[in-house]
């Protein structure tokens, strides 16, 4: 499936906040074998699935002069559930954030300290699918 996500990141002061807007694909076990994309022998019959997103404009979030819109320039989550039903979440992205790098790692730990949330917000997205 696809869709588009804004989302919004406070930063501290004196930085403006920065928002982005994404589109992001799912491409699910079958999608792969679909396109020819052999998966590690490991991963076959599980729940396993990849999540890739970029940047795109959207009439529904435009630019706001009070935010920085950062770019994903590209990005994805890849997901795997493994034998023992533990889901193992691998996620990479390229961003441009307009950040300085000892901004970014403020960034960074702003980001980890909310990661449970993303984490837990995900698993309940993930047993809507199942169920």
């Amino acid at each position: 499936g696809r869709d588009h996500i804004y989302v919004r990141l406070a930063t501290p002061w004196p930085m403006q906040d920065r928002d982005v807007v994404q589109a992001r694909r799912q491409l699910t076990t079958e999608d792969f074998v679909s396109l020819g994309i052999d998966l590690p022998s490991h991963w076959r019959g599980r729940e396993t699935f990849l999540l890739i997103f970029r940047s795109v404009p959207h009439a529904a979030a435009p630019e706001k002069s009070s935010c920085y819109r950062a770019e994903a320039i590209l990005g994805g989550y890849l997901v795997v559930q493994r034998e023992d039903g533990v889901v193992s979440l691998f996620l990479s992205a390229q961003m441009d954030t307009g950040l300085p790098p000892s901004m970014m790692n403020s960034m960074r730990k702003l980001a980890s300290s909310r990661s449970l949330q993303w984490v837990l917000a995900l698993r309940k997205t993930l047993q809507a699918r199942v169920s």
